[in-house]
């Protein structure tokens, strides 16, 4: 019987047409996308879709020019800086401030949510005390080592993890057989061929012919290809439930670093201690 995937694939000319039918919608939304999430607007959509339905028309009244012009540097500068300054004056002040203490828009951006635009400033009163810092750092760590642990136990896992669906039991597949996870008792292919899977313990007669079926093929290939799905879902879920929370947290922890960094250059000491000789002002009488 022939494999029902056998044989070469051809690509031909047309089939990389029909092809480029449906990718060119979908790179044009995902570059789209990419410029509507840096720049933070939908600006440049609006503006485009005006000028295919009205046209060029000029504005009558020079505050809506003037308005949507604004909104025109605005969209250009966060996208070309991946700052987020929300109007012209927020856009000018951060110019002047990184013109004034020789910053780069990387030092800003790397703030994020801790530099107020309407400010220019770093909010330091948000900023996490040095004991909450502490356990950040210390989940990391613990995040990071669990990852490791999870991947070691993925790659070298001995078997593959099964359960059957009629008996709900779980077994462990290896390379010489299979085991209950509760018993140490294996069924190889050698009980199988030599009749001496009846006497063994553990397994029902349901789940005893059907692995006997499974020895009678390739078990070899049949595990591998079990244990290549095994890893893959495990990578994926190791992903999930550790890579991810630990970039989320690092970056957490270099965002109140770089803030507090960018506040020492601004207030030419430790944000602490800024705040501390900053005393309220008496008001005139």
């Amino acid at each position: 019987m022939a494999a029902p995937f056998g044989g070469h694939m051809q690509v031909t000319l047309d089939d990389v047409r029909t092809l480029s039918q449906y990718l060119a919608p979908l790179l044009l939304l995902a570059l789209a996308s990419v410029v509507a999430v840096r720049s933070g607007s939908l600006h440049t959509f609006w503006d485009r879709l005006w000028r295919l339905t009205i046209g060029k028309r000029q504005y009558l009244d020079p505050k809506v020019a003037q308005y949507i012009e604004q909104q025109h540097s605005i969209s250009a500068f966060r996208f070309y800086s991946g700052l987020s300054p929300r109007t012209q004056w927020q856009m000018s002040a951060v110019i002047d401030l990184m013109d004034a203490h020789d910053l780069s828009q990387d030092d800003i951006r790397a703030c994020g949510t801790y530099f107020n635009y309407a400010t220019t400033r770093v909010d330091t009163e948000k900023l996490p005390s040095e004991n909450a810092m502490r356990w950040r750092r210390g989940l990391a760590v613990g995040l990071y080592l669990l990852m490791v642990a999870s991947f070691l136990g993925i790659f070298y896992a001995p078997g593959v993890l099964v359960q059957f669906k009629e008996s709900s039991n779980w077994f462990v597949l290896e390379r010489d057989g299979a085991r209950k996870i509760s018993q140490s008792n294996t069924l190889t292919p050698a009980l199988c061929v030599a009749g001496g899977a009846s006497s063994t313990q553990g397994f029902s007669a349901r789940e005893k012919a059907l692995l006997c079926e499974a020895f009678d093929g390739d078990w070899k290939s049949f595990q591998a290809s079990e244990m290549r799905k095994q890893r893959i879902a495990g990578v994926a879920l190791a992903v999930i439930l550790f890579l991810m929370p630990l970039i989320w947290l690092v970056r957490r922890v270099t965002m109140v670093v770089r803030a507090r960094q960018l506040a020492e250059r601004i207030f030419g000491s430790s944000p602490e201690s800024s705040l501390k000789s900053r005393k309220p002002e008496s008001p005139e009488i």
